[in-house]
């Protein structure tokens, strides 16, 4: 979530849902979704952004997407992209890269026909 911050997203709010992401195995039935806006509203960029982590035995597999709170099923939702975080790794690396590169791939995955 600091990364996505320092890229100037703030936090705005968050909502549990009885919903998951779909081809990935949860351990629970209800998902936390993290709304985050950029108050620059960069045309360039996204105004605003749901992010969710999905926990597992190594980490966590983080998905960002372009928000639609309109839509509460997972598979009516835009599209989205995921990078890894190890559990090791959280609070030592710098994932600044990671989430730049996720927010490039999301600009040309949202731009796609769908």
């Amino acid at each position: 979530m600091d990364a996505l911050l320092a890229e100037g997203y703030r936090f705005t709010g968050s909502e549990l849902l009885a919903t998951h992401v779909e081809g990935i195995d949860h351990r629970s039935l209800r998902t936390q979704v993290f709304h985050l806006e950029d108050p620059a509203a960069d045309p360039a960029g996204f105004p605003a952004l749901e992010v969710v982590f999905v926990n597992n035995v190594v980490g966590a597999t983080v998905f960002v997407r372009r928000a639609a709170r309109q839509f509460f099923w997972w598979r009516d939702k835009p599209p989205a992209v995921s990078f890894p975080v190890a559990h090791h790794e959280a609070g030592a690396v710098d994932l600044g890269p990671r989430v730049r590169d996720a927010l490039a791939s999301l600009a040309v995955k949202d731009r796609a026909p769908r």
